[in-house]
């Protein structure tokens, strides 16, 4: 279990990662407008690839990506 500290420094971590990729994002875009699509697209074959069913030697099959949950 994370303690209150840890908690506070993954979230200052994950919103300093997240800003910079928006940041990234939007200043892509303004430069070629097309890049949304290739968004969109990068995003419906992740989400496809999450929902795919992975054999596992020792649980059947898993959902999850990595085959572990």
């Amino acid at each position: 279990m994370l303690t209150g500290p840890m908690i506070i420094m993954w979230y200052i971590a994950a919103v300093i990662f997240i800003a910079i990729g928006a940041h990234v994002i939007v200043s892509r875009r303004k430069q070629n407008p097309s890049i949304v699509s290739v968004l969109a697209l990068i995003g419906a074959a992740v989400f496809i690839i999450s929902i795919w069913t992975f054999p596992t030697s020792f649980a059947g099959v898993s959902s999850h990506a990595t085959g572990t949950g």
